[in-house]
């Protein structure tokens, strides 16, 4: 795999075991930093019925390590200060060795 110039956070949300004070999960947060990405736009939609909504699609191309292999649909992915939520993943392998890791983010405002 060729080396990107962009550098992702990967972020992997995992309950502790305890509940808050309304019997919500506490989650912990970890971080990854995965540098040599690429982060290529895929698609933009801005309205949805005659509601202002902006909705982007994002690919990101990761090198085969650990978060990257780790990462899983609604997990997150922090880019450009922008928190992206994952809704696919596929690992990509060449004559049976991983090569790199495609996951397909969005990014929602509205």
């Amino acid at each position: 795999m060729k080396r990107g110039a962009d550098t992702v956070t990967f972020l992997k949300e995992t309950p502790t075991g305890d509940y808050d004070r309304q019997g919500n999960p506490i989650i912990d947060e970890q971080e990854f930093d995965m540098p040599n990405c690429w982060v290529q736009p895929m698609s933009v939609h801005d309205q949805v019925s005659q509601t202002t909504y902006s909705d982007a699609t994002h690919r990101v191309i990761a090198p085969p390590a650990g978060a990257a292999l780790a990462c899983e649909a609604e997990d997150f992915i922090l880019w450009d200060n922008t928190r992206m939520r994952v809704v696919g993943v596929k690992v990509h392998r060449n004559r049976g060795m991983v090569d790199h890791v495609t996951v397909i983010v969005k990014e929602e405002h509205g």
